[in-house]
């Protein structure tokens, strides 16, 4: 009982993760162990849950059947990532390039311009369906 209590004090005291459960000290740190009743129905949850993640586990492992292409696609994921990861890098350090900035520079300018474009046509837009009326 005293290392119970102890280690709910620490459990109050600190924000760390709770030692084997222990969140806080007990209640009546003066009734004996002995004379405490194990929730039964908690501990037959808990098992239950760990058999049917254990059965879960084993199914996905072993008995599960992969669609036609499926096992090619899950092997060419590590090198499609590997792709990605070179493809990202050459395109950074291609952007901070000279003619990097310069393209970003004109992609803005474009994109600016043709809000502007889209701004004027529709305003002159809604100009000409007010007359109609």
């Amino acid at each position: 009982m005293d290392e119970l209590v102890s280690c709910g004090m620490n459990a109050e005291s600190s924000n760390k993760e709770p030692l084997l459960g222990i969140k806080q000290r007990p209640w009546w740190p003066f009734i004996p162990l002995t004379k405490y009743v194990t929730p039964l129905l908690h501990c037959e949850i808990g098992i239950g849950n760990d058999l049917f993640t254990m059965l879960r586990n084993i199914i996905n492992e072993h008995i599960e059947t992969y669609a036609p292409g499926e096992e090619a696609i899950r092997r060419a994921i590590p090198a499609l990532k590997q792709v990605i990861e070179e493809t990202t890098a050459m395109r950074d350090s291609w952007d901070s390039l000279d003619d990097g900035k310069q393209l970003k520079t004109l992609t803005r300018t474009v994109a600016a311009y043709k809000r502007q474009w889209e701004e004027i046509s529709n305003s002159a837009g809604e100009k000409t369906n007010v007359e109609d009326e």
